[in-house]
């Protein structure tokens, strides 16, 4: 018995090949897949990834959301508190009139600082110096995170002729106060770096016996 043979061309032995080449080449690569991280390095290894979404997602149940920062990283750092003014004995001439023209400075005025919170009311004074001015450092329990809650007050004049308080700049309702500076220790004699707030205007008192015109 012959034998036929039959013979392929040539071109189609090469594609036959070919293929089965690039047949052996898929399987080798399909079974060593390799997957890249197109961002290394975004995750540390103590990151929980099931608390990790996209904004707008939800979260994955049972997970916890990471907290939101809270305000207090976008506050100033917490500090004692002082405050300054000013205290003036106003002329017969412009008694009842809301000015300070032809005002005295006043020695020995009293003024104080009322804060008040749901937890306790503090209340601080002291005195004017000869040239009227007041510096009043408050104590420990009151600090710049508070001090929008106090507010500073006339009190009483020492001289019997000039004793009657006004509401100027809010000396008898209570001025609110407004921050000047921050005050290093380098400059004062706190040991304590401090802010520093003034009332809104200096305070006055009025004439008690003016004579009649």
């Amino acid at each position: 018995m012959g034998f036929i043979s039959h013979k392929l061309p040539f071109d189609m032995i090469c594609v036959v090949s070919l293929l089965f080449i690039m047949s052996l080449t898929l399987n080798i690569v399909s079974s060593n897949e390799v997957v890249y991280d197109d961002h290394p390095g975004e995750f540390d290894d103590d990151v929980d990834l099931d608390e990790i979404h996209t904004v707008g997602s939800s979260p994955s149940p049972g997970s916890t959301p990471a907290p939101a920062p809270g305000p207090s990283s976008h506050l100033p750092p917490r500090s004692l508190v002082a405050v300054q003014g000013v205290v003036y004995c106003k002329p017969c001439k412009y008694h009842g009139i809301a000015t300070l023209l032809g005002a005295t400075p006043l020695p020995g005025a009293v003024v104080r600082l009322a804060c008040n919170n749901s937890r306790y009311t503090v209340r601080e004074e002291t005195k004017t110096d000869k040239n009227g001015y007041f510096f009043l450092q408050a104590s420990k329990r009151i600090t710049n995170y508070g001090i929008h809650k106090c507010k500073m007050f006339l009190v009483s004049s020492p001289l019997n002729t000039c004793n009657k308080p006004t509401d100027l700049h809010f000396g008898l309702s209570g001025s609110n106060l407004i921050m000047e500076r921050i005050q290093p220790p380098s400059l004062t004699a706190s040991p304590v770096p401090y802010t520093l707030y003034s009332t809104r205007g200096p305070f006055a008192f009025d004439p008690t016996s003016c004579p009649q015109t």
